[in-house]
């Protein structure tokens, strides 16, 4: 093998393992929306316009970034409806708030026409965690600690991640 050979070799093989990585990279490491802080800005974060009543009913509350006219809002419904029947509301369940940029009986309109059920809906009009793109799904501890966060409408390998927290492997 020739020392040309040699070269376009290692430069293909250089080439893959640069586009492998940085497709990786954008399928599990997706930045924040632009103007939104990241998810590792909001971990650990407390949201402290949100009363505390609502955290301290479940250990794992899982809270929905949403708006009636958002596209992936309704798009995401599917995952939502999953999310909703884990709902539990005891000391160690799983409760389900929605926060949102519409009035409170228009987004529990939507929502039964999504056939989506909430324990509590709030308004956000200014988002959540300083974050104002929907969708968006936090996970908080009975304290108000967001523990992670989820941005845009999922994909199925995030689906799995959420879940996979929901059922305590990395809340």
């Amino acid at each position: 093998m020739g020392k040309l050979e040699k070269a376009t070799y290692i430069c293909l093989i250089t080439v893959s393992l640069v586009s492998i990585c940085l497709l990786l990279e954008n399928r599990f490491f997706r930045p924040a929306p632009p103007g939104q802080p990241s998810e590792s800005a909001l971990l650990g974060q407390r949201e402290e316009q949100v009363p505390e009543a609502l955290w301290k009913d479940s250990t794992k509350n899982i809270v929905l970034l949403l708006s009636t006219r958002c596209r992936f809002c309704a798009e995401s419904a599917p995952p939502y409806r999953q999310l909703s029947a884990m709902r539990q509301r005891t000391p160690n369940g799983v409760s389900v708030l929605v926060a949102s940029f519409d009035p409170p009986d228009r987004m529990r309109d939507y929502l039964a026409q999504q056939n989506i059920r909430v324990d509590n809906i709030f308004q956000a009009s200014s988002g959540f965690a300083g974050v104002s793109v929907t969708p968006a799904i936090f996970l908080v501890d009975s304290h108000g600690v967001i523990r992670r966060v989820f941005f845009g409408k999922l994909d199925w390998i995030q689906e799995r991640r959420l879940l996979g927290a929901l059922k305590g492997e990395s809340f």
